[in-house]
């Protein structure tokens, strides 16, 4: 009757162990050497990608190798005829010049008992001869209402024996600048002769003094500034004693 041998031997499971030999090189080294390659190649794939990352390359400009010298001239005819719309920038105004009218209405008849004696008027340190116009005639001594506007100054002035009443406009200047001007001189005789005066422009009142210039004779002759408000500002108002 035939044995069974329930255990095997070590000498079988010693020919199961033993490694495979495929030339030279045992089965059991090739494992080994595809770990090592793996690691390699993810080494190099890594190094690649990090330098990618931090040195991008350039997107390609320029025609292509295949664009020819048709290509191009289309591309620029195309861009010759693309409609710009030009932009419309508005070109300022230049300035232009103004009519200033202004009235000089007296407000406080002056201190002396015979009429004004006025002799000289400026606009802004300027005499304005030819803008000026005296609406009550001069008569007293011979004299002309021309000589309070002429260019002698306050060499000639024009008196008057007759009185100048409240309300009475006695003087318009009319000008014709860019700018409204901002004082006038006159000159007069003495302050007994100088009146309160309101002036006017353009119709409205700007100006306005709450006395005349007082009694005294000296000096003689004596120059007063009218200083005008800025203009934007309303009526100014100016106690001259």
């Amino acid at each position: 009757m035939e044995k069974i041998n329930l255990n095997p031997t070590s000498n079988n499971v010693a020919v199961a162990a033993k490694p495979v030999k495929v030339g030279r090189l045992k089965i059991r080294f090739v494992p080994i050497l595809i770990t090592i390659l793996l690691a390699i190649s993810l080494f190099y794939g890594m190094k690649w990608f990090i330098r990618t990352e931090i040195n991008p390359v350039p997107p390609k400009v320029g025609p292509s190798p295949g664009d020819t010298e048709d290509d191009e001239a289309e591309t620029e005819a195309e861009t010759d005829n693309v409609n710009v719309t030009p932009i419309d920038t508005p070109t300022p105004e230049p300035p232009k010049e103004r009519d200033f009218v202004y009235d000089f209405i007296i407000n406080h008849e002056h201190a002396s008992y015979m009429g004004i004696h006025i002799g000289d008027v400026l606009v802004d340190d300027e005499r304005v001869s030819d803008s000026v116009v005296v609406h009550q005639e001069a008569d007293r001594g011979g004299t002309k209402k021309e000589f309070v506007y002429d260019e002698e100054g306050d060499k000639t002035m024009a008196m008057y024996t007759q009185l100048q009443p409240k309300g009475l406009k006695f003087m318009t200047i009319t000008l014709k600048r860019f700018n409204r001007p901002s004082k006038f001189t006159l000159t007069f005789a003495r302050p007994m002769f100088a009146p309160g005066w309101i002036i006017k422009e353009n119709d409205v009142v700007i100006y306005e003094e709450t006395s005349n210039r007082g009694r005294n004779a000296g000096p003689a002759p004596v120059m007063y500034d009218y200083m005008l408000p800025f203009e934007g500002e309303g009526k100014k108002t100016v106690s001259p004693t």
